[in-house]
């Protein structure tokens, strides 16, 4: 449907302007100028809905018309399907769980898709069919029941969101005030599919690579797009969400491992996650995530590491 289609009733159809796809369709379109047309959305029996990559169709059974985030997900993966020219879709895609470790395709591919009804709607809170809940603002290294990293789809989609929204997560351990919207990461996405990139790691390389430029010396070379604020910013937001791609010992990750690193480990020691002054910057070993304490591996990784510059790991 090419002409916007209002909802006034208040009801929930899969092609109203207010809640169904037309929604999802006109957000990009409004946002990026990208016209993704071409969506199909069929009713089958079952209980299930899901984006079938061989035919293109949208599948919404039963009562799904009720849940615009889950029409808003199943459109997503047709609008990535889209990104990727139809011409290539990735394998080793697996059954998962939002908050458990899959793989680095699954998390790409679910965390997209979860993340894109949260910028349509602008709101945090995913409300999918069988009222299925989550909440991805609100998640953090310290909460139980998550795995860590960006193999989980829920943190994939936390990262995402994270860069694009305006809500501050400031402490006790939170790290993320970076405030992004939605066209730098539609840019990054749609690089990716146009090379077959399919993991959120490339997310950040991608990220990097366009929007930066490192300094020989440390840090972000005057001349860049986004200046170093702006790096720290985004990698603290994916920080935010359990996804570690700071450089070995560089503790206040600004591109740099140095003296103030180095003391900033040290003043941090004996300390595990939970205690007064926690701060998950500080536990910079092992790297990637390191393991909720800060002991002498921590202070030896930021020594070992003084004088390195990185622009991504």
């Amino acid at each position: 449907m090419s002409d916007q289609y209002y909802d006034y009733s208040g009801g929930f159809t899969v092609f109203s302007y207010d809640t169904g796809l037309n929604k999802g369709w006109y957000y990009i379109l409004n946002t990026t100028g990208n016209d993704t047309r071409g969506a199909k959305a069929y009713y089958p029996s079952g209980t299930v809905p899901y984006y079938d990559n061989t035919t293109y169709e949208i599948h919404l059974p039963g009562v799904t018309y009720h849940y615009t985030d889950t029409i808003l997900h199943e459109y997503a993966h047709y609008v990535m399907h889209c990104l990727y020219g139809f011409n290539y879709w990735p394998s080793g895609y697996i059954e998962y769980y939002v908050d458990k470790a899959s793989n680095n395709i699954t998390a790409w591919i679910e965390g997209w898709a979860f993340y894109f009804p949260l910028a349509v709607d602008n709101n945090g809170t995913y409300y999918g069919s069988g009222d299925n809940l989550w909440d991805f603002e609100n998640k953090n290294w310290n909460t139980s029941g998550w795995d860590d990293g960006d193999n989980v789809i829920g943190r994939v989609t936390g990262a995402f969101w994270d860069i694009y929204d305006s809500n501050s997560d400031c402490a006790p351990w939170y790290y993320d005030d970076f405030t992004d919207g939605f066209n730098r990461i539609w840019n990054t996405v749609s690089i990716m599919c146009s090379y077959d990139l399919a993991a959120f790691k490339w997310f950040w390389v991608v990220w990097n690579g366009t929007y930066y430029i490192h300094s020989p010396y440390g840090g972000k070379a005057p001349n860049s797009t986004y200046n170093q604020q702006d790096w720290t910013g985004a990698l603290m937001a994916i920080f935010q969400n359990s996804i570690d791609y700071r450089g070995a010992g560089d503790a206040n990750c600004d591109g740099k491992a140095r003296v103030d690193d180095v003391l900033f480990v040290a003043n941090h020691f004996g300390l595990n996650e939970g205690d007064p002054g926690w701060d998950k910057r500080a536990d910079v070993y092992p790297v990637g995530g390191g393991d909720n304490k800060v002991r002498i591996d921590d202070v030896t990784c930021a020594q070992h590491n003084f004088g390195n510059n990185y622009d991504c790991k």
